[in-house]
């Protein structure tokens, strides 16, 4: 079955419960009915593309102008989806808030056509005679020659999706494709299963993070692979195991043994012994007893002379309900863990709430200078961070021009190639000079 076929079974179906009352187009029911459709079928059904849409700056225009303007919008943004999508012989379908999806059956290039997506979200909307702006961040994956539909596939293009807004928005990532000249696992050769997948390949690697006086204040570990035929990769290139729920388990340990093994060997160097050594984790993760029992389990016998352990969790990706998670971050913060959050100008989570939470350190990407009212953002995140008496810091600091930008503006930690890429622990433990200015 094809997405025609279903259509043409749509048109002759009741539509009630299957289009977005709100816009008129399809809804997430009627996704959910093609792909149980696509399960449950005798034939499998393929696909040539899928295209996931989250709207950038959309919540900032529904706390500036209200609801009634953010839902004209959403209208809009649907009427030029719907129709771009119609005529690449496709249906644009909105899952809720501001995500929508688009469907397509025959692919002729997936590049072009998701440039044609952007170029239709970042054309004005006009409310009430205010024109509004939006840019939008797009994962997709395509395959002229077809592609089985299963949940599998969605996951990974959920994973560019993620990929695509933290690289700053308004882009689009295709998944089988290279990003920023690395080396990327093409699905279609390398759909490699958990259990083809050697832990001893896998190791970390540190980026140094420094204050404005040039002191070394910490570091953050990165996930790398050294893949037996496609050689180093970075956590960009594997991403989509990790966010895989079933595979998260199994790297979170990986990273929080290596870890441990790094704050041990750090505790020996009268030089290092002082600093923070930063972690990115899934909330998933942290959420569960394995995480928990790892953690407490190492901190009744750490050394005392050891670098603190921070770490650091997007915004976007904590729960809803904040109850629970926070009473188990209030319990490591009680044992010297810190941590750090990232995102908060885009979490759909209330401030009040996020600002209940044990936050050490708020962090910020270098590349958030180039979204519109990005100062603003800044001076907003500033604010905060003053309010809650903890320091901000940049990441992904690439230039000098960033670097004196964000000191004007008053953050004074820093992390980036400007100062030096990631390495291993060796090259650090090794090294007597730390100045990179």
């Amino acid at each position: 079955m094809d997405i025609q076929q279903f259509l043409d079974s749509f048109h002759t179906l009741p539509k009630i419960g299957f289009l977005d009352p709100l816009t008129g187009i399809p809804n997430r029911y009627f996704l959910d009915s093609y792909l149980n459709e696509a399960y449950s079928g005798k034939e499998k059904t393929f696909i040539d593309a899928i295209y996931l849409i989250d709207l950038d700056y959309f919540k900032e225009i529904n706390d500036l102008f209200g609801y009634v303007v953010g839902d004209q919008i959403l209208c809009q943004v649907a009427n030029r989806l719907n129709e771009l999508a119609n005529s690449e012989g496709g249906i644009a379908i909105r899952l809720g808030g501001d995500e929508f999806v688009i469907l397509i059956d025959k692919i002729t290039n997936d590049r072009v056509l998701a440039k044609k997506i952007l170029n239709c979200i970042n054309e004005v909307f006009v409310v009430d005679t205010i024109q509004h702006f939006l840019n939008a961040s797009i994962g997709y994956i395509a395959n002229p020659k077809g592609m089985f539909l299963s949940s599998s596939l969605i996951k990974k293009i959920e994973f560019s999706l993620q990929f695509a807004k933290k690289s700053g928005g308004n882009q689009s990532i295709g998944f089988h494709y290279k990003v920023q000249n690395k080396p990327h696992i093409n699905i279609r050769d390398n759909d490699f299963q958990i259990h083809q997948i050697n832990l001893s390949e896998f190791y970390l690697d540190f980026q140094a993070q420094f204050n404005h006086q040039n002191t070394l204040k910490g570091f953050e570990a990165f996930l790398r692979w050294d893949h037996p035929r496609m050689g180093k990769l970075s956590a960009i290139d594997f991403l989509y195991l990790i966010y895989d729920h079933d595979y998260i388990p199994v790297f979170g340990d990986f990273v929080l043994h290596e870890t441990f093994k790094t704050l041990d060997n750090l505790s020996y160097n009268n030089q290092l012994n002082h600093v923070s050594l930063a972690i990115n984790m899934s909330p998933i993760y942290f959420q569960q007893d394995r995480c928990s029992e790892l953690l407490e389990n190492y901190f009744k016998k750490k050394p005392i002379q050891s670098p603190k352990l921070m770490i650091e969790f997007s915004a976007n990706e904590l729960p809803k309900n904040l109850l629970k998670f926070s009473s188990i971050m209030s319990k490591f913060a009680v044992m010297g863990i810190e941590f750090s959050l990232e995102e908060i100008a885009s979490s759909e989570i209330p401030l009040n709430e996020l600002l209940t939470l044990p936050i050490h350190q708020l962090k910020v990407d270098a590349q958030i200078l180039e979204k519109r009212n990005s100062i603003t953002t800044i001076k907003s995140i500033l604010s905060i961070a003053n309010v809650l008496n903890i320091p901000v810091i940049v990441k992904n600091l690439e230039t000098k021009e960033q670097y004196n930008l964000f000191l004007e503006l008053g953050i004074f930690l820093f992390q980036g190639n400007l100062f030096g890429p990631p390495t291993s622990l060796k090259s650090i433990s090794t090294s007597t000079e730390f100045n990179y200015l």
